[in-house]
């Protein structure tokens, strides 16, 4: 059996202790480049819906990351809150907006403007991420749907994880 496999409890793989924030931080840094290269691959590939999904997962820890290096997570309290956001782009990004802006109201707006409008368009992820990967039923036509993307639209998803990241650093730095 190899190095990483762990028999207890019929786990595969191994565990990586996280001790500090940034820790916790750098690991979501990591996932999100992998998330990135896996879209960037599938997206050359044709795998259009699959690309779009990690593309979605790239940007969810890209933003978990900047969380983790603004707040303590390892702490409960922030650990609960963080917890509670779940697997969710839109929640982490509301989440990341209230640690930036604080009580700065007209922060709090601009940041919104800035990221929900103009960096990813009004999105509503949290729909289009199960909407990708699974059918859904549609109570007004009475019938299953599934969520198909084109090479089009990946390639906006691609520009808008670009445009992501770049916002995020440099927020990073002037914050």
């Amino acid at each position: 059996m190899g190095d990483n496999m762990q028999t207890k409890n019929n786990r595969m793989g191994s565990l990586k202790y996280l001790h500090t924030h940034m820790e916790v931080a750098d690991s979501y840094h990591s996932i999100a480049l992998n998330n990135h290269k896996s879209a960037d691959i599938l997206l050359k590939q044709g795998l259009y819906n699959e690309a779009a999904y990690m593309y979605i997962q790239a940007m969810e820890k890209y933003v978990d990351e900047q969380i983790c290096r603004r707040v303590d997570v390892i702490n409960s309290f922030y650990s609960k809150q963080f917890h509670n956001i779940g697997h969710r782009l839109d929640k982490s990004i509301e989440f990341l907006i209230e640690i930036y802006s604080g009580s700065n109201i007209t922060l709090k707006e601009q940041l919104k403007a800035q990221l929900i409008q103009n960096i990813l368009k009004g999105l509503k992820f949290s729909s289009i991420h199960n909407n990708l990967r699974y059918p859904y039923y549609n109570d007004k036509k009475n019938d299953y749907c599934f969520l198909t993307y084109s090479q089009k639209d990946c390639i906006e998803l691609q520009q808008m994880t670009d445009r992501l990241i770049k916002f995020l650093k440099e927020i990073y730095i002037r914050l």
